[in-house]
């Protein structure tokens, strides 16, 4: 479902992609091109292209963002070939980099991939590291140090689910909040889409913060709002910023003990926008999984 909503006359959320300029000094980082952010179509891609031997224009060509701070190819290829960026992209742990192995479960993970669809027909037969759950903890862990590193102001924009992590019995209300932190550049508002597996949980509510957001929309109403769009906006002249709330959900639990699901969230239409006159200025966020497990409630046989 597409969504387009004009908040405010500062405020149009549209389909436009630009990205927030930030500096980083990591030895070796997810974020290939250097602009602050993590990216499957320009970050995952060079990986990729770099991997597959691509060099010059037909490694960096419509791969670097606007914003990045490292763009030729020539320095990207010497980043990736540093004896860091060596080990670094070595993800199942063979000893040795590989586009369908290495480059594939980076791109799939940078797109939001989890579970047997990250690793699916991407493991060496020499790996050491061969679950999704190594896999993923490897990434997450890339992706966390990215983030620790932080952007100008120390820290990344993150935007998750929590808690991050839950077991619940079958029959149970699950209640998740959803919360944005370290947003240093206040924002008018922004527009995602959160999915899950509704063979484990079924959504039953939302609750919008509305102390913050003065305009609002979600797709609740929909017979199955799987995925659930949530689009929120501020009409103040300072928008919002710092830590805050955007949301709170609650699900029954239907799935049975050892199914799990994840919560995804993606950029829905126009993302996350600075506060600010138009041109919408976009700002990038991260957005963080969440994992729940359903378990056998106490007392049960």
């Amino acid at each position: 479902m597409t969504v387009l909503l004009h908040f405010t006359k500062r405020f149009f959320l549209a389909c436009t992609l630009l990205f927030s300029a930030n500096s980083y000094a990591l030895t070796c980082s997810l974020d290939i091109d250097n602009d602050g952010n993590l990216d499957a179509l320009t970050d995952g891609l060079l990986l990729m292209r770099h991997l597959f031997n691509s060099t010059g224009d037909a490694l960096t060509e419509n791969a670097v963002s606007a914003n990045a701070q490292r763009s030729s190819a020539g320095d990207i290829s010497a980043f990736l070939e540093s004896p860091e960026c060596q080990d670094f992209f070595d993800i199942d742990g063979d000893q040795q980099r590989d586009a369908l192995t290495d480059g594939l479960m980076t791109m799939r993970y940078l797109f939001g991939f989890s579970g047997p669809a990250l690793i699916q027909g991407a493991i060496s037969s020499n790996a050491t590291r061969t679950t999704e759950t190594e896999i993923t903890g490897l990434l997450d862990a890339k992706k966390t140090s990215f983030m620790d590193e932080g952007n100008n102001s120390g820290t990344a924009l993150v935007v998750r689910v929590l808690p991050a992590v839950s077991e619940i019995a079958n029959g149970d209300i699950l209640t998740v909040s959803i919360v944005g932190s370290n947003f240093t550049t206040n924002t008018d508002g922004g527009s995602f889409e959160l999915s899950w597996d509704d063979s484990v949980v079924n959504f039953t509510g939302i609750t919008i913060a509305d102390s913050l957001w003065d305009n609002s929309f979600d797709t609740r109403a929909n017979t199955n709002p799987n995925p659930l769009n949530i689009s929120v906006g501020n009409s103040a002249a300072t928008g919002i910023g710092g830590d805050f709330e955007i949301a709170t959900i609650t699900f029954k639990v239907v799935g049975q003990p050892g199914e799990a699901t994840s919560f995804l969230m993606v950029d829905a239409v126009g993302g996350w926008a600075q506060n600010g006159l138009l041109p919408v200025n976009k700002i990038n966020v991260i957005y963080d999984t969440a994992n729940i497990r359903v378990v056998t409630a106490p007392g049960s046989n």
